[in-house]
């Protein structure tokens, strides 16, 4: 490979690896925040893949059984904890030997790469979740989602009891639902989440007016919860249907800041115009839904769309 490619590879690699640390390092904080888990999974494909394409084939093969490894955490097979991660970080320094040994640094012990790989096997194969699986904690989601509906039904009036334990309800709610990756779902009942347990801090009643609010708040997140593990496919999905999908939470958060204003909420904010920015990434093919003119179609019929290019965007948030 010439000097130019090489020079290329090194300087992605050297991200990816500091990506991975990082991930790592954030998983020690929090074993089972699965975008971290995530994270790792695509910093070994990306590894393995681009060391592939350079020759290096030790560091691609090493690459391509962590990333055989971290599927099964990233699956819910198996738990990690501070011995797995241990493991993991030795990896990363193996996978920095490797590369490095290709460009006069020191000589790589690929023992060392056999090591590491039945290790972590090992302690994969002794730390099956039973404790956790996808779809144990799926049927508690939507189990939790039908107390919380049930306990508000005939409710008109909040109490400050009340407020306690639906805020904790609430609360473990959003992180079940972030554990299992249920993106839309989180981010939709995070405001509602935050407002009630803004609401305990304070020790604020909010008003009866916030009852309904929720009622159809929590039938929302009925309706995403079920939709969630529905394959939607693109030529089924008109800008007409999204609009209706994107319709229901933003009134619904238009409602909630109006409650805040009418209680002098410590955090309430109307702004004159509201505008949001929104940001389409490439999706691999094999994910992908949208095409990426639907959803822009979808939202011009909510307000003015400004479209502006990846380079533009990275210039205006200092990337």
């Amino acid at each position: 490979m010439d000097r130019e490619t090489m020079s290329i590879y090194l300087e992605g690699a050297n991200e990816l690896l500091a990506e991975m640390e990082e991930a790592i390092l954030r998983l020690g904080d929090n074993p089972d925040e699965m975008s971290e888990i995530n994270r790792l999974f695509r910093v070994m494909h990306s590894l393995k893949g681009s060391s592939a394409m350079v020759e290096l084939n030790d560091v691609s093969e090493f690459a391509h059984k962590l990333e055989g490894e971290c599927d099964y955490f990233r699956q819910g097979k198996a738990r990690v904890n501070s011995e797995f991660l241990k493991l993991v970080l030795k990896s990363h320094d193996q996978i920095k030997i490797l590369i490095f040994s290709h460009f006069g640094g020191v000589k790589a012990d690929h023992k060392v790469s056999e090591y590491l790989i039945n290790e972590i096997k090992k302690f994969r194969g002794g730390s099956v979740a039973s404790s956790f699986s996808f779809e144990k904690e799926e049927l508690r989601l939507v189990r939790l989602l039908a107390t919380i509906q049930d306990s508000i039904k005939h409710l008109k009036e909040f109490s400050m009891d009340e407020v306690i334990k639906l805020s904790k309800d609430l609360t473990c709610f959003l992180l079940l639902s972030r554990r299992m990756q249920k993106e839309s779902l989180t981010e939709f009942m995070a405001p509602f989440e935050r407002f009630l347990r803004d609401c305990k801090k304070l020790a604020i009643v909010p008003p009866a007016e916030f009852t309904g609010c929720l009622r159809e708040v929590l039938a929302e997140a009925s309706r995403l919860l079920n939709e969630s593990d529905v394959q939607i496919n693109e030529a089924d999905f008109s800008p007409e249907s999204l609009l209706r999908s994107l319709q229901i939470p933003m009134e619904l958060k238009d409602r909630l800041n109006r409650i805040k204003v009418s209680i002098d909420f410590p955090d309430a904010r109307l702004p004159d115009e509201k505008e949001y920015l929104v940001r389409l990434d490439q999706i691999a093919e094999n994910m992908k839904i949208f095409n990426p003119q639907t959803i822009v179609d979808a939202l011009s019929l909510l307000g003015s769309v400004n479209q502006k290019s990846d380079l533009n965007f990275q210039k205006e948030n200092g990337a």
